[in-house]
Parts: C-alpha cells; structure tokens; sequence
C-alpha cells in the first residue's frame, strides 16, 4: 500500500494566510447585500467561511497576484465605463429610432484561467456590450449594440489594465 503524497508546507501556509482574508471579504460582500442585522450576520459569518474554505480549492492562493493601485484604477475604470454605458443606453432607449448597429465581434482575448471568468464576468457590467462565448482560437465573442463603434479599442483597454492589475493573468 503506497503511503500518501506529502503535503506541501509551503501550499498550506498561502492557504492558512489566504483563508481569513478570503473570509473577511466574503462577509463584506455579504454585509453589502444582505445587511449586518444579527440574524443576517451570523449566517453570513458561517456563510462566508464555508465559501472562503471552498474558494481556497477552487481558486488556490499564488496562482495570480494582485497589484493594489493597478487594482483599483480597473475597479474605477469599470464602474466609469459602467455609468457612461448606462447613460448611452438610456438615451438610446429614449429615442424612438436610435443608431443601433446590433452585432457580434471577435475579441482577442490573452487572460487564461479563473482570471478570464473574472474579466468576463466585469466585462459584462458595462451596458452595450456582452461576452457571449469563447471561440476556438482564445478569442471571446462579443454582443456589441454598436458595431459601428471601436468595440475593440475599449475591450483591449479594459483587459490591458485588468492585466496589470491581475498579475499572471495572461498565464
């Protein structure tokens, strides 16, 4: 009988490191929804744990490296992009014939891993354009409502600063 695989002293201190702050931002995100009324935070204290637990398998600490200052120059950048594309929207849906040109785009797209589901998912909050699915060729298909626009300017932009936030990300 083979005896079992030695762990990993150094994967379980990055895990034992991550773990309460995982939590601590678990329950953050918790208190922002739910609220922080007793009953609401004793069952997102449990709540949060059990998901930080969960995330350290599925998304193991060291695989990328967050830049701070890099971080959140792309969260602003994403919640600017965020309100302008509502405004956009909004005019568009006011106006009985608005300039819309519906489409797709073949986006190149160089972030690989659980890094390219978190840029996906952020990508998907700015009003006017929509990840679809990926292509063969590592690209992303794009939902852009209008292709008569730079669509691809904006998504390079978006990635190259969630690039330098995400360290690695393009592993």
């Amino acid at each position: 009988m083979d005896s079992p695989a030695p762990v990993d002293a150094a994967r379980v201190r990055r895990r034992r490191s991550a773990l309460p702050w995982r939590a601590t931002a678990f329950l953050a995100a918790w208190i922002v929804i739910a609220g922080a009324a007793p009953a609401e935070l004793a069952v997102g204290l449990v709540t949060s744990c059990a998901a930080a637990w969960v995330s350290l398998f599925l998304l193991p600490p060291g695989l990328h490296r967050l830049h701070a200052p890099a971080l959140v120059r792309y969260v602003l950048h994403v919640a600017r992009q965020s309100v302008l594309g509502a405004v956009e929207v909004a005019g568009l849906a006011l106006q009985p014939r608005p300039p819309l040109r519906p489409g797709f785009v073949v986006a190149p797209l160089d972030v690989h891993g659980g890094a390219r589901a978190v840029f996906c998912a952020a990508a998907s909050l700015v009003p006017g354009t929509l990840p679809v699915r990926a292509v063969p060729d590592g690209g992303i298909l794009l939902h852009a409502l209008r292709c008569d626009r730079p669509v691809l300017d904006g998504w390079r932009q978006d990635e190259a600063l969630f690039r330098a936030a995400v360290a690695d990300a393009g592993r």
